[in-house]
C-alpha cells in the first residue's frame, strides 16, 4: 500500500506568483489537486487583496478552491496553539501554514524567509515557488521553456528570485 502523499498549505505570496502568471492556478490545481490547502487565514489575506485592485488574485477562488481543488482548512486547538506564538515574528498566513503543517505533518509552501527559518527550526518541509516551478520540470509536467516563462512573469510583477530562470538550476 503506498504511503499517502502529505499535504502542502500554501501561503498568500506562493499563491499570488502562481495567480500572476499566465497558466498557472490551473497548473497548481493539476500538479497539487486535493493535496494543496489553503487556511483560512491565507484565504483572508487573498480576499483582501481583491479588494486592492488584485483582481487576478480572484482566480484562486474561483479555480483553484473548488470541487478536485485545493482545500480551506481551518485551525484546530492544537494548531491554535502553535500559531499564536509565531505571530510575534510572522503574519497570520505564515503562521497558520507552519502551524497545520507540523501538527498534520505537512509541507508549507512559502517564500518567506522568516517563514522559512521557523520551518527550519521545528524541522517542518518546506518548498517555494522556485522549488514548486523545478520539480515540475524534473517530473516533465512543465518543459523548461514554460518554467522560465512562467518566473520571468512572476518577476515582472515584483517577486524577488534567487535565480533569473529555472533551466539555469536544472
Amino acid at each position: 500500500m503506498p504511503d499517502k502523499k502529505p499535504q502542502l498549505f500554501f501561503d498568500t505570496v506562493v499563491l499570488s506568483n502562481f495567480a500572476l502568471t499566465k497558466g498557472g492556478v490551473l497548473f497548481l490545481k493539476k500538479r497539487y489537486g486535493n493535496r494543496g490547502i489553503i487556511t483560512l487565514q491565507v484565504f483572508q489575506e487573498i480576499a483582501k487583496a481583491t479588494f486592492a485592485n488584485w483582481s487576478l488574485l480572484e482566480q484562486i477562488e474561483k479555480n483553484l478552491i473548488v470541487k478536485s481543488g485545493f482545500h480551506k482548512t481551518s485551525l484546530n486547538e492544537k494548531e491554535q496553539a502553535h500559531f499564536i506564538p509565531l505571530l510575534r515574528n510572522l503574519g497570520e498566513g505564515e503562521a497558520s501554514c507552519i502551524a497545520c503543517a507540523q501538527e498534520r505533518q505537512g509541507i508549507v509552501v512559502t517564500d518567506d524567509r522568516a517563514a522559512r527559518n521557523h520551518c527550519k527550526e521545528r524541522d517542518v518541509l518546506i518548498s517555494g515557488t522556485i522549488g514548486i516551478l523545478k520539480a515540475a520540470c524534473l517530473d516533465t509536467i512543465l518543459d523548461k521553456d514554460q518554467a522560465d516563462r512562467m518566473l520571468t512573469e512572476m518577476i515582472s510583477f515584483g517577486f524577488y528570485s534567487p535565480v533569473k530562470k529555472i533551466s539555469d538550476i536544472l
